[in-house]
């Protein structure tokens, strides 16, 4: 079975709405790669895969990254889970 090649139109519309709803530094990263992935004759195909894959791993990493950031934190640098964090949390003998 052999797939119809994807089309450059096709290929930006899909990077377009990919990147859509990442903040603005993100979105504007991943649109110049996708320019200079363009800009060096990769195929539209190959910049839609790779883009995609950029994207999720994004994702992916702002979803867990307070996990990461808990497991990196030595155990003896952690602050308990009652620690006041905000002047009204404390009292005045704080």
């Amino acid at each position: 079975m052999t797939r119809a090649p994807v089309t450059d139109a096709y290929a930006e519309s899909r990077i377009a709405e990919k990147i859509a709803p990442l903040p603005s530094k993100p979105r504007q990263a991943l649109a110049r790669i996708s320019a200079d992935l363009k800009a060096s004759g990769l195929a539209p195909n190959a910049r839609l895969h790779y883009l995609s894959a950029i994207a999720d791993l994004g994702r992916l990493a702002d979803a867990t990254r307070s996990d990461r950031i808990l497991r990196a934190t030595p155990p003896s640098r952690r602050e308990p889970q009652d620690f006041p964090r905000h002047p009204s949390h404390m009292s005045y003998k704080d």
